[in-house]
């Protein structure tokens, strides 16, 4: 093992053990302004841990290839999920997410590789055991899978006796959705008249009537208001919490960043990066983000000044409505410059804050 940094150290091990080439990570964490001798040193190390920590896994993929069409859409793909967590997959338009999410739940059979889920009976393969699989897995698609003209209940009492459960069960369990996803007061309403945010609510309710182990969500919060968007987050965490392991895949990254226990970026035609939001922040910017709002708004005179001092490592320097962002290598110097600018110019500073960039800022790094 390799002393030095422990979390460069462990994500370098973990990333070529998922296949990304020596090449691609060196480039990515060079870019990221990461010291050369220090990930030249990582990569030249022969020890490799697993892909994911200890932990019981409850989806793995390994290997796994799919085109589509003359199209290679997957190439390669590892991946572990744990039992409990909340995994978001981000990617561009393209990159592969909802093909990833049709094979998973058995729509797709992979070109190579394979997909296993833990069963009672132990891991099972999709490819041969496709309807036990199934029966582990709720999906709930970009495209409604209830009925318009049933009512909530109605719909849920249907999907429930499909999958086996007495009348009496099935009516029990729409009780019990419909309390978890906050539709017991419109129980009787025709899904047709709920509102978006409402429809989306009574869809997932439908994924989870066989209360399966693993929901699966792909783009579930798309055209939802900002309200809706913060309620129908709220009861995904409620569902996690009663022991459902979620995959969601979306493009709002502010909130998966929000509630995911790790993110996986999809680029290159598998998933390259994969770790908790504070690991992927640490890892992908060695940067903090310090945003100023002054009073008198003289950004472009304090960019240019800040901006000259070569030692303050400034990257980046931009307006966000009534305040200034700087990206920064020297976070403690950069702070000490600006309150010397605003006493020499007897500025008044309103507000600072100091942080890491957004996984949306570094998502938009690696894709560049």
């Amino acid at each position: 093992m390799v002393d030095g940094n422990p979390p460069l150290q462990r994500f370098v091990q973990q990333s070529l053990a998922k296949g990304m080439s020596k090449q691609a990570l060196s480039s990515t964490l060079l870019k990221s302004g990461w010291p050369k001798e220090l990930v030249s040193k990582y990569l030249s190390s022969d020890s490799v841990e697993p892909a994911v920590p200890a932990g019981k896994v409850i989806l793995r993929m390994q290997g796994v290839s799919k085109s589509l069409g003359n199209k290679k859409v997957l190439d390669g793909l590892t991946l572990d999920i744990r039992e409990g967590e909340i995994f978001g997959i981000i990617g561009a338009s393209g990159a592969g997410k909802t093909t990833l999410l049709n094979l998973i739940v058995g729509f797709l059979t992979p070109d190579a590789g394979d997909i296993t889920i833990a069963l009672p009976s132990g891991m099972q393969s999709i490819r041969t055991s496709p309807e036990q699989v199934k029966s582990f897995i709720g999906f709930s698609t970009q495209v409604p899978s209830f009925y318009p003209d049933l009512t909530v209940d109605e719909n849920l009492i249907h999907f429930a006796l499909i999958y086996g459960k007495s009348e009496s069960q099935a009516k029990t369990t729409a009780a019990a959705l419909s309390r978890l996803v906050g539709l017991q007061e419109s129980r009787i309403v025709s899904a047709r008249n709920l509102s978006a945010g409402m429809q989306k609510r009574l869809d997932i309710a439908c994924a989870l009537v066989h209360d399966p182990k693993l929901l699966i969500l792909d783009e579930p919060v798309a055209e939802l208001d900002v309200l809706t968007l913060g309620k129908l987050w709220d009861m995904l965490t409620a569902i996690n919490k009663q022991g459902t392991t979620i995959i969601i895949a979306s493009h709002f990254l502010a909130e998966l960043e929000r509630v995911c226990s790790r993110l996986g970026i999809m680029r290159s035609l598998r998933i390259a990066e994969v770790g908790t939001p504070a690991e992927l922040r640490v890892i992908y910017s060695r940067n903090y983000s310090i945003v100023v709002e002054i009073a008198s708004r003289s950004y472009d005179d304090l960019a240019k000044t800040i901006s000259r001092q070569g030692a303050l490592q400034i990257t980046k320097t931009q307006r966000e409505g009534p305040r200034l962002k700087i990206q920064t290598g020297q976070p403690s110097a950069t702070l000490s410059a600006i309150l010397q600018w605003s006493r020499q110019r007897k500025e008044n500073i309103i507000s600072v804050a100091m942080g890491r960039p957004s996984v949306r800022e570094l998502f938009e790094a690696l894709l560049k």
